[in-house]
Order: structure tokens, then C-alpha cells, then sequence
């Protein structure tokens, strides 16, 4: 998991956490015309609000999917790949988009997205998992969503 973020109540925040929330959402909105103006209105610094604006964020509504990109190389055999797959599903992690280059080497590199939502383990256990799948190497979390 990914502990460089942390969900916590707005109430614990510094009011500027909320004015640029808020300034996201009526950017968004059409509410303000341009960021300028938004920092105006709402009495933050444009260098404070450029400075958080990509780290602070509330929750999508109706946000069911967390999304994870993985990526892992994979010897090029018969059923590798399927392993992984399997492995996946078995873990109840779906395969949103995956990618797969020519076997250079005898080895192919694969890229995918996949929806962690109803993960049954950690995915530093899947991953873990993964890397213990004959033909399957360096597995690595890339980002999650």
C-alpha cells in the first residue's frame, strides 16, 4: 500500500486544505474563470494553492474502482502469463487494461491496470505472490489510484 497518503476529518485540516478544495470545485464547475481569480476570492496565496493543489483532494462520488498499474516481466512460455492472471483473479483483483511487449530475450515486459477494490490481501502480498510465480520477474507496484 501506498502510506503517503492518509484519509483523515476535514476538522483536523488548516482552513487553507478546504480553500483549495474548494477553488478545485468551482475551477472545475466554471464557477471561477482562472486561478487567480479563485485565489482571490477565497484569501489564499497562489503559491500555496499551486503548491497543494495536486495533493489535496476529496474522494469521487459513487467511486467504487481503486486502480493500481503494475508492471512484471515475464519469461515467454506457455502460461506464464495465464498464471499471473490467475493469480490476479484468485487474489479478486480485476484486470482493467494490460499490455504486453514482443519476448526480447525470451522475455516479455507486461504492463497493467487492475481494479484493487475488493482485494482480498495487500498488494505488497500479491505482488510477493507474483514474484514467487515460476517465469515471473520483478514484479512492481507503479502508482495506485
Amino acid at each position: 500500500m501506498n502510506s503517503e497518503y492518509l484519509i483523515v476529518h476535514h476538522s483536523l485540516l488548516p482552513e487553507f486544505c478546504h480553500k483549495i478544495v474548494e477553488i478545485n470545485q468551482k475551477l472545475h464547475s466554471g464557477e471561477f474563470e482562472n486561478i487567480s481569480a479563485a485565489t482571490k476570492a477565497t484569501g489564499i496565496s497562489r503559491s500555496t494553492y499551486y503548491k497543494y493543489k495536486d495533493r489535496i483532494f476529496t474522494p469521487a462520488k459513487g467511486q467504487t474502482e481503486r486502480k493500481a498499474a503494475l508492471s512484471l516481466n515475464v519469461r515467454h512460455q506457455p502460461g506464464n502469463l495465464s498464471r499471473v492472471l490467475n493469480l490476479l483473479g484468485e487474489h479478486q483483483i480485476s484486470v482493467l487494461t494490460i499490455s504486453q511487449s514482443l519476448p526480447i530475450a525470451e522475455v516479455a515486459a507486461v504492463l497493467m491496470t487492475v481494479d484493487v477494490s475488493s482485494a482480498d490481501a495487500p498488494l505488497e502480498t500479491v505482488l510477493a505472490d507474483l514474484a514467487q510465480q515460476p517465469g515471473v520477474h520483478q514484479p512492481q507496484l507503479l502508482s495506485v489510484e
